[in-house]
């Protein structure tokens, strides 16, 4: 004759299942909130390049890397756009006259108001707790004098990050 399990059994049971079908229930919701990209940047400077004769800088060099931050599971980044303002007191809008790079391009300059912004492209594999290759790039300077800051924001797929750098040259 087939034996048939007690109460105790059933519910002691129930109570060991119970836990396992809420952590299963838990789980998409989780997986599916993975995904979004957390950016800062490594390295975003500025300082004076190409100099004349007379000792004075012709252009602004920048060098830019921006971090996929390390997330559990983290995606992994392919596209990331790069905007870059300058005071129009001190760049002309001219195209960088340098670019390099592993996977990066100039994409535009812009005049907006008081600034130029200078839009780059990074398209390559850059998986969580890396970053991107090193932009180097120099924009034409005018010839106006003093301090310089520049403001920086990364995008990648929903997430941002802003950054600033100033140099206090002539």
């Amino acid at each position: 004759m087939p034996r048939h399990p007690n109460r105790r059994t059933v519910v002691r049971t129930a109570v060991w299942t119970a836990p396992a079908v809420a952590v299963a229930t838990a789980a998409p919701a989780l997986a599916a909130s993975v995904g979004a990209f957390k950016l800062k940047f490594d390295t975003f400077n500025l300082f004076p390049a190409d100099f004349n004769a007379q000792g004075e800088p012709q252009s602004l060099e920048s060098k830019v890397q921006v971090e996929n931050v390390f997330q559990q599971n983290g995606p992994t980044l392919t596209t990331l756009t790069l905007v870059v303002s300058y005071p129009d007191t001190r760049t002309t809008g001219g195209a960088p006259t340098q670019l390099s790079g592993a996977g990066w391009s100039f994409a535009s300059a812009t005049h907006a108001g008081s600034s130029w912004a200078y839009t780059f492209l990074f398209v390559g594999s850059v998986p969580t707790s890396q970053s991107t290759p090193q932009l180097d790039y120099h924009v034409p300077r005018t010839a106006d004098t003093g301090p310089v800051t520049i403001t920086g924001t990364a995008f990648a797929a929903g997430s941002s990050v802003v950054g600033a750098a100033t140099w206090n040259g002539k």
